[in-house]
């Protein structure tokens, strides 16, 4: 099994583009706090772009892409002295047909756009992800593959075909993928869920958790399933994963169990057994210390159709 795709299949990545403009020189703007992941590409020149978490700022050039993770405040613009307006007051000019910077020779043509995730539950691989990722135009095969996508999705943004919004957006989310294969190129052995995909034992035990999710897992199993001892494997597991392996394990389950809640044909029992609840008091009192909600509450929501997912008050992370 692909874990990446397991993972990125159930916290229903999505992606589109929101902003698209040529802009003269000086120009900069300043973008607030957001809890949305957002990327920036250099689609002609240059810019600089500075986060809350960066010391100083970086120079993209024509072709390269940053990835701001965690949505932290940040500018960028033509210079790191140029005048900077708020990202709200630029969007909103954008919009009405009268985009800003515009008078003068064009320096840079931007193209922004953001990520989002089900919230219902954050999984760790959100968190191996560093505080910016730049990925920088290059030479190889795979470089100028990613620059004719990025190419293709400029001219869809441009145009007026008929779904074009679809394509757009099917399009953001495999630049996603492929910012994460280039960020788990860079991490090597780091402590990360990333990491953690490249290490044959881990990923071993990942397969067995992720396609055998009914099975009632213990410590000492999985070590001997992936040939290593299990204190040796929980220190490993926990590391790379940034988790216990039993905390994972429980919280992938609940996290499946809010997708099968949706299918009316399925009882709680059903749902609970599927997941690898040894009883329905068991799944229940462990969905409710997790969400702060019992999963008939959340069935019933979701039939309501009032909420198809869980809200971001409900929210909880791997712990």
């Amino acid at each position: 099994m692909d874990i990446l795709s397991d993972v990125l299949q159930s916290i229903r990545l999505e992606g589109s583009v929101f902003f698209r403009s040529a802009l003269a020189r000086p120009w900069g703007m300043a973008c607030p706090e957001n809890d949305t992941p957002l990327f920036h590409i250099v689609l002609f020149g240059h810019c600089w772009l500075q986060t809350s978490a960066m010391n100083q700022a970086i120079r993209v050039e024509n072709g390269d892409i940053v990835l701001i993770p965690r949505g932290e405040a940040h500018w960028i613009a033509d210079s790191p002295h140029s005048e900077r307006i708020s990202s709200t007051r630029l969007l909103e000019a954008y919009q009405c047909g009268a985009p800003l910077f515009q008078q003068g020779e064009i320096a840079t043509r931007l193209l922004c756009g953001y990520f989002r995730f089900d919230k219902g539950l954050q999984h760790p691989l959100m968190g191996a992800l560093p505080p910016y990722v730049h990925i920088k135009q290059g030479t190889r095969a795979e470089d100028l593959w990613l620059r004719r996508m990025i190419e293709t999705m400029d001219l869809e943004a441009e145009a007026n075909h008929p779904g074009k919004d679809v394509v757009v957006d099917r399009l953001c989310e495999i630049l996603f993928i492929e910012i994460l294969r280039r960020t788990e190129e860079t991490l090597g052995q780091q402590g990360s869920f990333l990491a953690a995909l490249e290490d044959p034992i881990i990923r071993h035990a990942m397969q067995l958790i992720h396609t055998q999710l009914d099975h009632p897992w213990t410590l000492e199993e999985l070590a001997r399933e992936v040939g290593t001892s299990r204190a040796v494997f929980a220190a490993r597991f926990h590391q790379l994963v940034g988790v216990p392996p039993k905390a994972y394990i429980t919280a992938w389950r609940l996290h499946k169990a809010t997708r099968l809640l949706a299918d009316r044909g399925l009882s709680l029992s059903a749902v609970a057994a599927e997941v690898g609840f040894a009883s329905d008091s068991a799944f229940s009192k462990a969905f409710k210390r997790c969400f702060k909600i019992a999963p008939s509450t959340l069935r019933q929501r979701m039939q309501r159709a009032l909420s198809p997912s869980l809200s971001d008050s409900d929210a909880r992370t791997y712990h």
